[in-house]
């Protein structure tokens, strides 16, 4: 009764019901749906596959057959045949195919001229007159090669084939379609389900006998599947109800020669007999999981409850100052040796103490290997900026000669005479701004070059801040990769430039017909060879200008522009871009904003930052760009809806050769690190505002009143007078 009533007991039992019934429900259910749906996608799969198959058979069958006729007929136009010649390439005709009824060479009004027929196939000669034949009509319509499938009601369907042979003849051959025919009726889907093939207007043209009634048959268009698979182009499948009531499975596969389409058919029910069988039995095993999840809770609650309870009792005794007898838990497993240890707790607690400062020295000294033994540099102060840890690498960067630095400020350590020692106190001092700067300590023995962060020291448990944690790492070897990077990349592109120049003109001539006039083919195709060869040289262009920019030689030529009219222009060159995926641009501007720039860096920025935004806009999305005097400077700011950006990668998004993981892929990554060089290059400064999932806007801003001074450098206003 006590187990009953403890609240512990009780959820055990609820939370393991819960872990068990519910995940084992769930996952019964999801792959009874999962199972069920691919056997039925297979299922689906199936038929679309042999109702392709068979209208292949179809359409292969009539191409070989229609291969023959057109080989004949190209003989017989030879105008220096005789009679006999053309009875025996008929003949040969007829003898090529044991399927081939009759071959005859008609008037230009359907009556017969010449007739050579098959014997196993036609019992009595006789003349025939086509002219008001259906197939011969539809030949007369256009007297081009005509293919007509006749089905006469209790005999094997026919293929009538047409051919002109000269202003007053053609050619009729007649093909009783025997192995087709057979093909079709005997084939078998399952227990019940069948093949047909269904020409123009929804006849049957072969369908299996005593499958279908006389009014199955007559209203067969009216059965949604006939009535698709006679409109589409391709292989396709559906469920839909019959004129019974009854739901079936389909698919079915067009025969362009003829017009027709073979269609595939077969009860639900049966289809999914195996899906329905799993159903039940997953029912059934869920229900016994259940039963079975029930009766193991209920014990293993038990189990584990009684000897908790048991060892609560004996702690409340002990918080009351009294020493129970052993508690005696014969589990066997973690819950026995938990009471053997708080058998012994209270004789042992003065060890426990001592045990607990061993594993304490322990452990710091194990923290003193890890930091003697890392590559990086770790230094640690506290709120106060004295050194309470440094590692041997650290030291070794700082050149720091003593042993014992240990409690002494961080600023007799590290000098703000240099460069190194500068970033190494704004890192202790700030390092709620995250800062990560790298600094050059290169001599001429060596290259060396270190990246500082530093990041707020806090504890685990009280959340409360204890100092600062500086790392310092050597980065040399990537900065050495990024410059083999840099002058490979730099080396190929500039040898790629002039052979690609070269390709762009020539298919320029190409597309002005220089050489020829071209059809709508051949233009197409220069077309999208010019349009991806100046892609190709954008992409060699924009590296070729981070490597100027790298090496200083990047000119700016100033003169008044409007940023207003740079923003409209970008938007007209990349209006078509955003059109094609539905997103609008818009300008916010209250006047031209005049400022003296380099008009077509300025508007390369703003293309940049623009073609940004398209490509990572949802489609239907928005984009607008601002322009606003900020008074010193005006400031230009790209808006999108986009998904934007990860918090941990804004600081590298301007970054050579960065692209945001995980988003839309293209180009080179250079674009933002461009556009960056060209707004520094006017002294002003670029940034990005983004929360991820609610778009990104990216600014930038142009000091107003640059000059150049004599040396062709870009200053401020007033700096001109004084470099000068």
């Amino acid at each position: 009764m006590r187990l009953l009533h403890s609240v512990l007991f009780q959820r055990f039992v609820l939370t393991m019901l819960t872990l068990a019934l519910a995940p084992s429900v769930f996952m019964g259910w999801q792959l009874l749906q999962i199972s069920k749906g691919a056997i039925q996608d297979s299922v689906l799969e199936l038929h679309t596959k042999l109702a392709d198959k068979t209208a292949g058979s179809v359409s292969n069958y009539i191409r070989n057959v229609d291969d023959k006729v057109r080989f004949i007929v190209l003989a017989l136009k030879r105008k220096s045949l005789g009679w006999e010649t053309r009875e025996k390439l008929l003949r040969s005709l007829i003898e090529s195919d044991e399927d081939i009824q009759e071959a005859s060479i008609l008037t230009s009004r359907g009556g017969e001229i010449m007739k050579v027929y098959n014997p196993k196939l036609v019992q009595t000669e006789e003349s025939v007159e086509y002219s008001s034949n259906p197939g011969y009509l539809e030949f007369a319509k256009t007297h081009q090669r005509t293919l007509w499938v006749s089905a006469v009601k209790g005999a094997v369907p026919r293929l009538e084939i047409y051919y002109p042979l000269s202003e007053v003849s053609n050619v009729r051959v007649a093909v009783v379609l025997n192995r087709l025919n057979n093909e079709i009726i005997n084939e078998r889907i399952g227990g019940t389900g069948y093949a047909m093939l269904v020409g123009a207007g929804g006849l049957a043209l072969m369908a299996p006998t005593g499958r279908l009634s006389e009014a199955d048959l007559a209203t067969l268009i009216e059965r949604p599947i006939i009535r698709s698979a006679l409109a589409a182009h391709s292989v396709g499948s559906s469920e839909y109800k019959d004129a019974q009531g009854r739901y079936q499975v389909g698919a079915y596969a067009p025969v362009p020669e003829i017009e027709a389409a073979v269609v595939i058919q077969q009860p639900k029910d049966e289809a999914y007999l195996s899906a329905n069988k799993m159903r039940n039995t997953a029912v059934v095993i869920i229900i016994l999981v259940c039963i079975a999840a029930i009766f193991i809770a209920f014990m293993l609650a038990r189990r584990l409850t009684l000897p908790l309870l048991a060892l609560t009792q004996g702690a409340e005794h002990i918080a009351e100052g009294k020493f129970p007898e052993d508690i005696v838990i014969t589990t066997g497993d973690e819950l026995q040796k938990f009471a053997d240890t708080f058998n012994r707790m209270v004789s042992q607690l003065r060890q426990y103490a001592e045990l607990q400062v061993d594993r304490r020295i322990l452990e710091q000294q194990k923290t003193e290997a890890i930091l003697f033994s890392i590559g990086d540099g770790i230094l640690m102060t506290d709120n106060d900026g004295m050194v309470q840890l440094i590692n041997r690498k650290t030291a070794e960067f700082m050149q720091l000669t003593e042993e014992n630095v240990e409690g002494k400020p961080v600023a007799e350590l590290a000098s703000d005479e240099t460069e190194f020692g500068k970033t190494i106190l704004h890192a202790v001092s700030h390092p709620e701004e995250k800062v990560i700067k790298e600094v050059d300590l290169s001599t001429d023995e060596r290259r060396l070059f270190v990246r500082v962060s530093s990041r707020l020291l806090v504890s685990p448990e009280k959340k409360a801040v204890l100092g600062v944690v500086t790392a310092l790492h050597d980065v040399t070897l990537e900065k050495e990769l990024d410059k083999m990077k840099e002058e490979f990349l730099h080396s190929i592109t500039h040898d790629l430039r002039n052979p690609l120049g070269s390709i762009i003109g020539f298919l320029e001539f190409l597309r002005k017909g220089v050489v020829g006039v071209l059809n709508t083919q051949q233009k197409g195709m220069v077309e999208s060879m010019l349009k991806s060869s100046n892609r190709l040289m954008m992409m060699v262009n924009n590296i070729l200008d981070v490597a100027k920019m790298d090496s200083h030689q990047l000119e700016v030529n100033l003169k008044e522009v409007s940023l207003a009219g740079l923003a409209s222009h970008s938007i007209e060159i990349l209006g078509s871009l955003a059109q094609r995926r539905g997103i609008s641009m818009d300008l916010d501007a209250e006047e031209e904003y005049m400022v003296s720039c380099d008009g077509s860096q300025m508007e390369r920025a703003i293309t940049n930052l623009l073609g940004n935004a398209i490509k990572f806009a949802p489609d239907d999305g928005h984009v607008i760009i601002h322009v606003t005097d900020k008074g010193h400077a005006l400031e230009v700011c790209v808006e999108d809806d986009g998904p934007g950006i990860p918090e941990s990668h804004i600081e590298k998004i301007f970054g050579k050769f960065e692209q945001v993981p995980g988003q839309k892929r293209g180009g080179t990554g250079l674009g933002l690190t461009i556009t960056k060089k060209f707004v520094e290059a006017h002294h002003g400064t670029i940034w990005v505002e983004s929360v991820e999932g609610e778009g990104a806007r990216f600014f930038f801003t142009i000091p107003k009143g640059l000059e150049l001074n004599e040396e062709g450098e870009v200053l401020v206003g007033s700096k001109v007078g004084e470099d000068a």
